[in-house]
């Protein structure tokens, strides 16, 4: 990637990306220049040609996929491209939520799914082809960006002002070759303004009809040249808020929805239900005695009036029972600070610099369900209260002492303690400083040095546990005062029984903040030449090749007590702290060489090469390649072919995660019971033998629970991945302006990263072909066969296939006074399919399921004339499956497709004044009846709008 996207003399190719020095007089390769300049629609794809054969002078182009700089933007990899005339008219505060919509990208951690795990609140990481977020890489003017979630160098995309976005570059399959580790499903180019003249405010409002979701954002960008113009400053300031909303804010998720068979047909089906045995209550605690599990009342009694127990549900909702919707939170609040300083400077007529630098500081604000006194889930621990507590009412002592029972298991969502909650800040510092010369007019070079740091805060709620049992275990002393049986650290006690507020010394004794830090840094190092190297009969070969170094350093540092494992989250385990770090050594190559030009069927033939060697300090040699053929036969129709081998190397929280301990209740598949189930009877039988199980052999695992030892692993090596695409380009000469393209494409992942679950690695040991696996070897058995410990570490075994197909159509006409224009991108996921091993025959199919919808497609429509302009936006989802797979027929049900549709009016003043009022959502249509997408607890809350009809006004003012 060169250093300089323009140059002080020529301020349009801040649109184009176009370099100096050399021409292009090819139509098809002038008029996507041209488009992009003159008629730029809301999106655009590589090739947009224009008939006409008068030579023009216009400066080379760099694209997204390549280090050459070419003499048109034609290439064989199929590449998306977003302007910031289709960013400015989605009306958007955060780029992540436009990006979201591009079919070919799914659903990775994003605003409407952070309620799934509350640490990556505030994160957008961008998801290519839903094969997970880490195999998608992020560029910033083609560099890459420092990530900001600990472990991993996946780019939190929120951290970029949209107003400061001049395009987006979307490109599929690997790029490896080109830019290394983690372009495995694709790469995302987010390419920035970097020049202007004069001042441009930006502000924008936007409320909900249903209230909650505002959201506001202003943003400055001022720039202008100095000294002769040999230099060019540009800065930016960018601040937006977006409150978020809750479950409870929406008539359609303000009720529990359960799967429940209502029709008796043993069909599973979505169900507004007012009970729900998944939580426990607040207000209404439930407790186990004889004769079965027993409602608490609000007064702390769990009998009726003649004395009886009151048996009911293991849990309630509605009522007097807890209403999980109430606390569950779609998206969280969220807040924003952005600058961006760039400077450029010309030293002679043949060489630059440039210095670039960003901040970036993201809140965001999201809350969970009260802390449990319970016996279910990872987080809570019940609560024993003796017959002695003061606070029992009296007919429940009665029935204690009745019943012989010296204590009671009571169970309880406690309110009133407040919410457990996440306070995220994230702090990112991106530097980057390049130079870069002409030697003569056929060669360029440049070297440049990057530094990225991220730093993250996860403050949130948490109680101690032990102090939590000291205040619930109360007692009445010899004088008649309530108080702590163990009264050391100055414990208060708790009334743990009816609905009542409770002292702040309570809460206070208990409840507390702590904070987990993460920090991330990245070094990169970069030297690169590119040029023409001779002239062939059919034009100039192209030739580029550099050196990179790169360093990727993680820390993670949770708070003591979170180490200690002593609060209501770390229940489930202690958060043990880690650091990593590696480095990477790389070399590459890329060619271009023209074979045939104006012959016939042969109007351009070109042949594009890459290969990368990287070097990396953990994790040994891997090798990177692509080739690509692009083939005009005549004007109208182009072919283009690319066949590319990616890398993904492993990231520092799959490599560097310590070894943590647990215990677990597992199922040994060479149980005897258990021999005759699996996924190969046959298999399990004979492996368990040869491990020296006789068929009778009795397992403890079946009544007590086994070491888990969780860890990263040293051990892993670069996953692979080919990728083919093959599409052609229509651009018909007897109709002006229209573009239509198709591609296929097929992306296979081998030896894929993964971790399994300690059930999974016991099966899969026994369940293959024979004992030789990496499964069986994460498994310790003692000398009597009994499992001593299973080790859950990540390894290099897992393989994904995906295929589809993407269309483009860009179509624009003069109508009327005004100037039309059409575009409609479209992916067809034909086919993604999972293996857990090598051996697998059948895989677990996802196309079709509802995070992986075969259909998707996005449309815009817009319309100019003189000062106004009008847009109309439409989103499609396909229809899904709730289990494409079928592993669990009875909850194989339908999800209807979803149309949603947005416009936005604006009008531009003489002045420079630019007004704007959007409506997203404009049916205010409601998201499928789906748990996980009302509460934000799953990814699929990223294809769906759970804010409903939304209004928004804005203005842009330049001078």
């Amino acid at each position: 990637m060169t250093c300089r996207a323009d140059n002080p003399s020529g301020r349009f190719l801040a649109l184009t990306g176009l370099l100096h020095k050399h021409s292009i007089t090819n139509p098809m390769q002038r008029a996507c220049i041209l488009a992009a300049m003159l008629l730029p629609p809301p999106a655009l794809s590589q090739e947009t040609p224009e008939s006409g054969a008068e030579s023009q002078q216009i400066e080379r182009i760099s694209i997204t996929g390549s280090h050459l700089r070419r003499r048109g933007a034609d290439a064989p990899i199929p590449t998306t491209v977003l302007g910031a005339d289709y960013i400015d008219k989605k009306g958007i505060t955060s780029i992540g939520d436009m990006m979201i919509e591009l079919p070919a990208i799914n659903a990775g951690i994003n605003g409407q799914n952070n309620n799934l795990n509350m640490g990556n609140a505030g994160l957008n990481l961008l998801n290519l082809r839903a094969l997970g977020y880490t195999r998608t890489l992020v560029l910033v003017n083609g560099r890459r960006h420092v990530g900001s979630q600990a472990g991993n160098t996946a780019v939190d995309v929120s951290t970029l002002s949209p107003a400061l976005i001049e395009r987006v570059e979307t490109i599929t399959g690997g790029a490896s070759a080109v830019y290394g580790a983690d372009a495995v499903s694709g790469v995302v180019n987010f390419i920035t303004k970097q020049q202007m003249d004069g001042l441009q405010l930006d502000g924008q409002i936007g409320a909900a009809e249903h209230g909650a979701a505002e959201d506001m954002s202003v943003s400055i960008t001022a720039g202008s040249g100095f000294n002769q113009d040999k230099g060019q400053l540009l800065l930016h300031l960018n601040y937006a808020k977006n409150n978020g909303h809750l479950a409870s804010d929406r008539d359609f998720s303000k009720t529990n929805l359960t799967f429940q068979d209502t029709d008796n047909d043993g069909v599973f089906e979505a169900y507004n239900d007012n009970v729900i045995r998944v939580q426990g209550p607040t207000g209404v605690t439930i407790g186990p005695v004889p004769g079965g599990l027993v409602a608490w009342t609000r007064d702390g009694n769990f009998t009726d009036p003649s004395g009886n127990p009151i048996f009911g549900f293991a849990s309630q909702q509605g009522g007097i029972g807890l209403r999980t919707a109430d606390y569950a939170q779609p998206r969280p609040a969220t807040q924003r600070v952005i600058f961006n300083g760039r400077m450029d400077y010309a030293l002679s007529p043949s060489m630059y610099s440039f210095f670039d630098a960003k901040y970036a500081l993201t809140r965001a604000e999201i809350h969970g369900q009260p802390a449990y006194f319970a016996s279910f889930g990872n987080f809570a621990r019940p609560a024993d209260i003796y017959i002695d507590n003061p606070y029992l009412h009296p007919d429940v002592v009665a029935y204690m002492q009745s019943q012989g029972l010296a204590s009671l298991r009571v169970e309880k969502a406690s309110e009133e303690l407040g919410l457990i909650d996440f306070d995220n800040r994230r702090h990112v510092l991106q530097l980057v400083t390049c130079l870069e010369g002409d030697i003569g007019d056929d060669w360029n070079w440049s070297v440049a040095y990057q530094y990225g740091r991220s730093e993250g805060d996860e403050d949130g709620l948490d109680r101690d546990e032990a102090r939590a049992q000291q205040a619930i275990d109360v007692i009445r002393d010899e004088q008649g005062v309530i108080r702590c049986r163990d009264q050391s650290n100055g414990c208060a006690p708790m009334n743990l029984f009816g609905r009542q507020t409770l002292s702040e010394d309570v809460i206070g004794f208990m409840m507390f903040r702590d904070t987990d830090k993460n920090t991330l840094t990245q070094k990169v190092f970069s030297a690169r030449i590119s040029g023409e190297a001779f002239t062939l009969p059919a034009g100039r070969l192209g030739l580029a090749a550099g050196l990179e170094y790169r360093q990727e350093h993680s820390e993670f540092s949770p708070s003591q007590a979170h180490q200690l494992g002593s609060t209501y989250r770390t229940n489930s385990g202690a958060l043990l702290a880690s650091r990593g770090e590696y480095d990477v050594k790389e070399a590459y190559i890329e060619t271009l060489v023209p074979l045939l030009q104006d012959k016939p069927w042969a109007n351009q033939l070109s042949l594009e090469a890459a290969l990368r060697r990287s070097d990396y300090s953990l994790a040994g040699t891997s090798s990177a390649w692509k080739l690509g053929l692009s083939w005009e036969p005549v004007q109208d129709l182009k072919l283009r072919f690319n066949r590319s081998k990616s890398v993904r190397a492993a990231n520092i929280a799959e490599m560097f995660q310590p070894q943590q301990p647990g215990f677990a209740f597992v199922e040994d598949p060479c149980h005897f019971e258990n021999l005759t189930l699996g996924a190969s009877p046959a298999n399990r039988q004979a492996n368990c033998l040869a491990l020296g199980l006789s068929t009778d052999f009795q397992s403890e695992a079946e009544t007590s629970v086994r070491t888990v030892l969780t860890s990263g692993s040293r051990d892993l090596t670069p996953e692979t991945a080919l990728t083919t695409t093959l599409g052609l380009v229509y651009t018909p000469s007897w109709l002006n302006n229209l573009t239509l393209s198709v591609d296929n494409w097929e992306i296979n992942i081998a030896d894929a990263i993964q971790a399994f679950s300690a059930n999974n690695i016991l099966n899969n040991c026994v369940d293959l072909s024979s004992v030789d696996n990496e499964f069986c070897r994460l498994v310790s058995r003692d000398a009597e066969g009994q499992i001593s410990n299973i080790s859950v570490k990540q390894i290099n075994i897992a393989n994904f296939n995906a295929a589809g197909l993407d269309l483009e159509a860009h179509y624009q006409w003069q109508w009327g006074d005004g100037q039309m224009a059409l575009n409609v991108l479209a992916t067809y996921l034909r086919n993604k399919d999972y293996y857990e091993t090598p051996q697998a025959q059948v895989p677990l199919r996802q196309a079709g399921n509802l995070e992986n919808p075969q259909w998707q497609g996005m449309a815009m429509l817009s319309y100019q004339t003189g000062a106004w302009n009008l847009s109309l936006h439409s989103r499609y989802v396909g229809s899904s499956q709730v289990d494409a797979a079928e592993q669990n027929p009875s909850y194989h049900r339908q999800i209807p497709s979803y149309l949603l549709h947005s416009m936005q009016l604006g009008y531009q003043f003489q002045s420079d004044l630019q007004l704007y009022l959007g409506i997203n959502n404009l049916l205010d249509e409601e998201p499928p009846r789906r748990a996980e997408v009302y509460s934000g607890q799953g990814v699929a809350g990223s294809f769906y709008d759970t804010v409903g009809r939304f209004a928004y006004l804005g203005a842009r003012y330049q001078f």
